[in-house]
Formats: C-alpha cells, sequence, structure tokens
C-alpha cells in the first residue's frame, strides 16, 4: 500500500495509492474516496479529526450522512 503526504507552505495532501484522498487548507479538509470506496481509504480518513466514515449496506456514510465519496469539506 502506498500512502504519501506532500506539504506546500501549509497546505498539505494525503495521497493513496496516488490518488488525493484528502487536502489541508486553511483549517479545513476537503476529503473524498479518491474514486476506491475500500478498507484501507476508510481507515485513512477515518484518522483525521471530525471524520467518521462507516459502511452499511454497501453505502458510504460522512458523519452519518449518505455520502457518495465526491469532494467533502470538513472543518477541524
Amino acid at each position: 500500500m502506498i500512502v504519501k503526504s506532500r506539504m506546500i507552505g501549509t497546505e498539505r495532501w494525503l495521497k493513496l495509492h496516488g490518488n488525493t484522498i484528502a487536502h489541508l487548507i486553511n483549517g479545513e479538509f476537503i476529503i473524498c474516496d479518491g474514486g476506491y470506496q475500500s478498507r484501507t481509504t476508510k481507515e485513512r480518513l477515518n484518522g483525521f479529526p471530525n471524520v467518521h466514515v462507516q459502511q452499511k449496506n454497501f453505502k458510504w456514510y460522512l458523519n452519518g450522512e449518505l455520502w457518495d465519496g465526491s469532494n467533502k469539506v470538513v472543518r477541524l
């Protein structure tokens, strides 16, 4: 499994297998599933503050709300 992080100034990115799954900018996370709703992606995203991703009946939920994995802003 390949996980990389990149930092430029105060901005940070987290990539999983070459796909950005989190971008920290101005005190907010912009998260997405990077096109893969896998157990590993879910585990990495759940490592961030105020992020709780869970799966029920093959659907993903972000902080209790149905989520399709597209970009979502999560405040710190």
